[in-house]
């Protein structure tokens, strides 16, 4: 496949993406160093995370310039080019679209770091922590569908007499709303849940739990490291990887 200007069509956030390369790229030497010393993680914000506890950047910052490089080392193989070839078209396209003040700082900016940020991408290679990391990610959300969330709703409902003058009993029941993607947009659906049904959905999560630890303890001698998906914010829903 050619490599062409009308390839790279920036928009205004491909545009801010680019410029936020540039100015963080000086890092990725550290990060990489990191990165290599604890091994591949379950997701890039799951790296992004652990790599943001030993150096003074913000997580979105290093999750940002990691998925950013990413897509610069996945183009030049998509398109069959050199990781060079791709910058001098980016470079171009880059110069071409930017207009405001911002912008042409930041094309100034990713005119110095070219060679830097070339380098870095071309230090990328299969399997090493970031592609590693990147791949496990896709692979925790190859499903049909994934959850994004849950709500259980409780109500009482009052039966009344015939002439609704007075209540003769009343009733309590849940409501299960799940929320969630089908690859192409968010869907929610509404289940009524009996007293049977809540018990019944706590003993599978209590036992999904122990499971996973189960499975976990068990693989703890193999050679590769093993994780449960998301078990390290189960209680923090905004640092939760999300489906690329």
């Amino acid at each position: 496949m050619a490599l062409g200007p009308r390839d790279f069509d920036l928009d205004k956030r491909a545009i801010r993406d680019l410029a936020h390369i540039a100015t963080h790229v000086e890092a990725f030497e550290q990060i990489q160093a990191i990165a290599t010393k604890m091994g591949s993680q379950p997701g890039i914000n799951r790296l992004a995370e652990r790599i943001a506890a030993e150096i003074p950047l913000p997580v979105s910052d290093v999750r940002d310039l990691l998925r950013g490089l990413l897509n610069l080392y996945n183009s030049a193989q998509m398109f069959r080019t050199t990781v060079a070839d791709l910058m001098n078209v980016i470079t171009d396209q880059f110069a071409a679209k930017a207009s405001t003040p911002a912008e042409q700082n930041g094309l100034t900016i990713w005119k110095e770091k070219k060679d830097r940020i070339c380098a870095a991408v071309e230090s990328l290679r299969v399997d090493d922590v970031f592609l590693g990391s990147e791949k496990a990610g896709r692979l925790a959300f190859a499903h049909q569908n994934i959850l994004k969330e849950v709500q259980i709703l409780t109500d009482v409902r009052p039966v009344f007499n015939e002439p609704a003058t007075t209540i003769a009993q009343a009733i309590i029941s849940h409501s299960l709303l799940v929320e969630y993607h089908d690859g192409t947009e968010t869907r929610r659906i509404e289940m009524a849940l009996d007293a049977a049904d809540v018990a019944t959905l706590k003993r599978l999560c209590v036992r999904a739990e122990q499971k996973a630890v189960t499975m976990k303890a068990s693989l703890i001698d193999m050679s590769w490291q093993t994780t449960v998906f998301n078990e390290w914010s189960a209680d923090r829903s905004s640092g939760a990887e999300k489906p690329p």
